[in-house]
């Protein structure tokens, strides 16, 4: 009697919505739906289709038991207001029929619809489909995992603000189609492609994003995408929040352009590119991580990447990193200078089985709050140095394995913030490390492999494996240079080629090496050093250009030496001389300088420039300045100012034959016009062009070549003429 009177009161309320009663009977393992006008008409035992509730085929258990579901033509006249869960947890359902009948009209919402329908092969939507009212197709197909293409192109959907976990689990699709989609509502698209793992292409072109919060997992597991393009304009990720596992198991994809992603309001980027094995190429350099929490393992085995840029990443904000590069197995340098981990907890494999690693630069690394670093460094077996200089580890209370199976560390650079003397957890830590050596000579023995030996080498009396890191009074790029990074500066922002400092006898080695200072009001080259000697090979470059107090070079009394070349661009000074010190340019080809004062001493009484060596060329172009602020200007072996012609050194600067400071300076072994080689340039010097013009006389074509332009004729008389006359 219960039953029948909720029943009568389902009918009554269908009655009211639709003037008749909207129904479902399940004979055999087949649910028809009907519409009929007459209660009396309805067979017992049926289910009434309401509004609001979720449909009692499900709740009933009947749903595992359907087949096959068919649409009675009747039905055509019932006006659904919602159709979440009808086909729910069918997943023995096989086949939908008369799918024209149902008028979706006054549908709202669509959630979990077919989800679980694991047979289901093919939906045929008919004519009739319309979703313009429709808000939410949350899990809509969800482990819908038989179904092979959805075309989609009749969808409507202005209003949905809800499309998470939409085709999630659709692991046979290989065609979607979804460019009808009009998605400027959607706030939810978490998990939408979760599992789509047959897709070999998608187009989200189209998709306008602008008002999602969550893309946590969207794309997880599409395995078999082999390109995503993101680029569009409409793919706008200003208000999302999680990004976490978005892109996790998209082991196909090779590169992947986020450059203009907007993560300015992410809080949570965990595993968010785990598992994508693929890539070569992944552009996160544009990425505002200043809200990021989490960024556990967030590139753990991108085992394909060659290179990755976070110099742009904020951390400040991050509690953990743990494995956030395990098995990054291409990966050769890492650059992490601009991290500040002084939040972090946990860096328990953030860098373990990172196979290719050369080089790890942590210079900026806080670790005050962490705890963890149980195999931070496990299996990093072409890491020769390490330095963990910055590091506190008083609160680390695991390090197991930290630098297990490390093969080819030799050194192990640390401070006075050091110690393992927490760690309750330390087995296996230097398990295999045999090319290890301590500061003081102890070498690697296997009977010592935990925390007893993890401390600074104090030689036969307090053996470690430690090396305790010394710094020089040398910068580049703003970095001081160590003891654990001297042989190797390369690893510094900005720096490329080879780049070198001994300390024995002071001298900074350029080999072929490119040195950009980025930082604003940034010194390429900064030392105290007196007595320090910069050596040149091959050709090098410094820039210094963001920000108006930016410096080429600021030095002591220093000795730049050939054979090599170097050109020093610079927005203040090109080679500032600080004090009372000495510059000298020793046997360099090729010196230019272009800066708003060339080279010049600052808060000097007494500074020398000496300019030696037969070939030695030395070019300066300072807006302000070109070698100024000097008590003394120095020219050894012949060398002479040859640009400004007649120019001349007055006990402050390099001034042209008027007097008037120079802003171009050359000094070299000829004068410009000096054809005869007298050391002069006059009437004289006409005489021997043209005799040589004529054939006359013989004399050194590169002097005789006036204006530069490779041929000797008589355009270089002209030219010779007008430098006598100084009209040029």
């Amino acid at each position: 009697m219960k039953r029948l009177l909720l029943s009568l009161v389902t009918m009554m309320a269908c009655t009211a919505a639709w003037a008749g009663i909207a129904y479902a009977t399940y004979t055999g393992g087949t649910l028809t739906f009907r519409y009929d006008a007459d209660l009396n008409s309805v067979p017992s035992g049926c289910f009434p289709i309401d509004n609001v509730a979720a449909p009692n085929w499900y709740s009933t258990g009947v749903s595992q038991l359907v087949t096959k579901v068919v649409f009675d033509p009747s039905f055509v006249q019932a006006r659904p207001q919602t159709t979440r869960y009808w086909f729910y947890d069918m997943e023995n359902l096989t086949t939908i029929e008369g799918l024209e009948y149902l008028i979706t009209t006054e549908v709202v919402t669509m959630d979990r619809m077919f989800k679980g329908c694991k047979n289901l092969k093919s939906i045929n939507w008919g004519n009739n489909l319309n979703t313009w009212n429709v808000t939410s197709m949350s899990e809509m197909f969800y482990d819908c995992s038989s179904l092979t293409s959805l075309d989609l192109r009749i969808f409507k959907t202005p209003n949905v603000t809800n499309m998470s976990g939409m085709f999630s689990g659709c692991s046979s699709l290989t065609s979607l189609n979804v460019s009808s989609f009009d998605t400027r509502n959607v706030t939810n698209m978490s998990g939408m492609f979760r599992g789509c793992s047959s897709l070999t292409s998608l187009n989200v072109r189209l998709f306008n994003t602008a008002r999602v919060t969550d893309m946590s997992v969207m794309f997880s597991g599409c395995s078999s995408l082999t390109s995503l393009d993101l680029s569009s304009v409409s793919f706008i990720t200003s208000n999302v929040t999680s990004m976490e596992y978005m892109f996790s198991g998209c082991s196909s994809l090779t590169s992947l352009d986020l450059s203009k992603f907007d993560t300015s309001k992410v809080t949570t980027m965990h595993r968010m590119f785990t598992n994508c094995s693929s890539l070569t190429s992944l552009n996160v350099s544009s990425f505002n991580t200043a809200n990021v929490t989490v960024m556990a393992w967030m590139f753990t085995d991108c085992s394909s990447l060659p290179t990755l840029d976070l110099s742009n990443f904020t951390t400040a904000n991050v509690t953990s990193m743990f494995g956030m590069f395990q098995e990054c197995k291409k990966l050769t340098n890492l650059d992490l200078s601009s991290f500040n981990t002084s939040n972090v907890t946990n860096m328990s494999k953030m860098f373990s089985y990172c196979e290719s690693l050369t080089s790890i630069n942590l210079s900026s690394f806080n670790t005050a709050k962490v705890t963890d670093m149980n195999s931070m460094f496990r299996e990093c077996k072409a890491l020769t140095n390490l330095d963990l200089g910055s590091f506190n580890t008083a609160k680390v209370t695991d390090m197991g394995d930290m630098f297990f199976y490390s093969g080819k560390l030799k050194k192990i650079y640390v401070g006075n913030d050091w110690t393992a003397a927490g760690a309750t957890e330390s087995s296996r830590m230097f398990y295999s490390c045999y090319s290890l050596v301590g500061g003081a000579g102890t070498t690697y023995n296997s009977s010592h492999i935990d925390k007893a030996y993890a401390h600074i080498d104090g030689g036969p009396s307090n053996p470690g494996y430690l090396t305790l890191r010394l710094f020089y009074d040398v910068w580049i790029n703003g970095q001081q240079v160590a003891n654990s990074n001297c042989e190797d500066l390369s690893i510094i922002t900005g720096v490329s080629g080879t780049v070198t400092y001994e300390p024995s006898n002071t001298t900074l080695t350029l080999n072929d090496a490119t040195i950009v200072s980025d930082v604003n009001n940034g010194i390429g080259i900064k030392s105290t050093i007196d007595g320090l000697t910069i050596k040149l090979i091959d050709r090098n470059i410094l820039i210094a250009e963001n920000g108006i107090g930016t410096r080429a070079m600021s030095l002591s009394t220093t000795t730049i030496k050939g054979p090599g070349t170097l050109g020093a661009w610079a927005n203040n000074s090109g080679i500032l001389v600080m004090g009372n010190k000495t510059l000298t340019i020793d046997n360099v080809p090729d010196l230019y300088v272009e800066s708003k004062y060339g080279i010049y001493a600052a808060d000097s009484e007494l500074f020398r420039a000496v300019v030696k060596g037969s070939n030695t060329v030395v070019e300066v172009s300072g807006s302000s300045c070109a070698m100024g602020g000097m008590t003394e200007l120095v020219l050894n072996d012949g060398l002479k100012i040859t640009k400004p012609v007649g120019g001349y050194f007055n006990n402050n600067a390099v001034c042209d034959a008027s007097g008037k400071i120079a802003t171009n300076v050359t000094i070299g072994g000829s004068l410009v016009g000096d054809v005869n080689g007298d050391g002069k340039v006059n009437v004289s010097d006409v005489s021997a062009l043209i005799n040589m013009i004529l054939g006359l006389t013989t004399v050194d074509e590169a002097r005789a070549d006036v204006n530069g332009d490779t041929r000797v004729n008589v355009s270089d008389v002209a030219a010779l003429i007008n430098i006598i006359l100084g009209i040029q």
